[in-house]
């Protein structure tokens, strides 16, 4: 055999082998390689100690060939804006599982979420680095938070559980560091009826809210109200009653300007209106919307009366939305809770290193 053509051969094989087991890089969702996301979240521990949950369907991983892929890091990139972003220090703790938890099935209590066989990839120290303004998406190292793994990871299938504990170190805290982040349209609707009465909110009384985004299959419908510390508001939910009636008559003292816009209740509760500072105090209520698309259209009524007033609020009639198709969900709460607030329309871009 010529050693020439020997020496040739072998280098093209250990060139194609070494090509083949280098870093591959893969974004999830594809379509925003480098085009900016339409929503933005915060990185748990730029500035607060936060925790933070990511659920990724695993059709969205299927379809970008990681099936069999052995994760190596992962990293978000800084939203596009016309802001420099100070650099920071922060503790995390990243863990990884596989679990039976869909996007649209995922609870706000942490710990329902996370597969059986938890993986902690990373647990240390890094930076975020300075990130001058930029209005290009780019994984460049200033635009990006990079967590190497520690523990790699091999992706065999099934829904990706991305959990996150995050500090910033004392005196080296970066402040707003906005990640990219895909965040589907808001369909579902809110209309404001009025009626409102009592000394919150402001000349229109408007001191209850419905949050639309979420207010969809597999949401969980968010509802609140302000009112005087340690008193209590009775939360309503009917069928809407156009006319309107007079909350005096079931409630004597109330006054005259107290419209109520609610049949017959299907559904009340007591809720303490606790601190809330600065703000006044608040009362939350959370409804589990089932992930079922005959819930899609549904309507109802919500209104509050606050007790020691003998107030009512103002009353919203809301409709159910379609279901969000961005195929992941995210949950974020400080680093202590059990809980946080669940977002089925809202979740990070990821870039990961396999």
């Amino acid at each position: 055999m010529n050693p020439t053509y020997f020496i040739l051969t072998a280098a093209a094989i250990a060139t194609a082998i070494a090509h083949a087991q280098g870093p591959q890089f893969t974004v999830i969702p594809a379509n925003y390689v480098a085009a900016d996301a339409p929503g933005q979240l915060w990185v748990p521990g730029a500035s607060k100690p936060l925790r933070q949950q990511q659920i990724i369907d695993d059709s969205l991983l299927q379809q970008q060939g990681l099936v069999g892929q052995t994760l190596t890091a992962l990293e978000f990139r800084r939203n596009a804006q016309t802001d420099d972003f100070r650099a920071g220090s922060l503790n995390l703790t990243v863990t990884l599982s596989i679990t039976a938890t869909e996007p649209l099935s995922t609870s706000s209590t942490f710990a329902n979420n996370i597969g059986p066989a938890p993986v902690t990839v990373f647990s240390g120290q890094l930076q975020l680095p300075a990130s001058p303004a930029t209005t290009s998406p780019n994984w460049t190292a200033s635009n990006i938070l990079r967590i190497p793994f520690q523990n790699s990871f091999l992706y065999q299938g099934g829904n990706l559980c991305i959990d996150i504990v995050g500090s910033p170190l004392p005196g080296q805290e970066a402040g707003w560091w906005p990640c990219d982040a895909d965040q589907s349209p808001v369909t579902s609707t809110v209309v404001d009826l009025g009626g409102g009465c009592g000394a919150y909110g402001g000349p229109q009384h408007r001191w209850s809210t419905a949050v639309p985004r979420t207010l969809v299959p597999g949401g969980e419908g968010s509802f609140f109200a302000f009112g005087p510390l340690g008193s209590f508001g009775l939360v309503a939910f009917a069928t809407e009653f156009p006319p309107g009636w007079p909350l005096a008559i079931v409630l004597p003292a109330a006054p005259l300007n107290c419209t109520m816009f609610i049949n017959l209740p299907i559904a009340l509760d007591f809720v303490m209106f606790v601190d809330n500072a600065p703000a006044a105090a608040r009362a939350d209520y959370i409804v589990p919307i089932p992930n079922t698309p005959t819930v899609i259209g549904s309507t109802l009524t919500t209104q509050w009366i606050e007790w020691t007033q003998q107030a009512s609020s103002n009353a919203l009639t809301w409709t159910i939305g379609n279901a969000p198709p961005i195929q992941m969900a995210h949950v974020d709460g400080y680093a202590t809770d059990l809980t946080g607030e669940l977002f089925v329309d809202l979740a990070h871009v990821i870039r990961f290193e396999h």
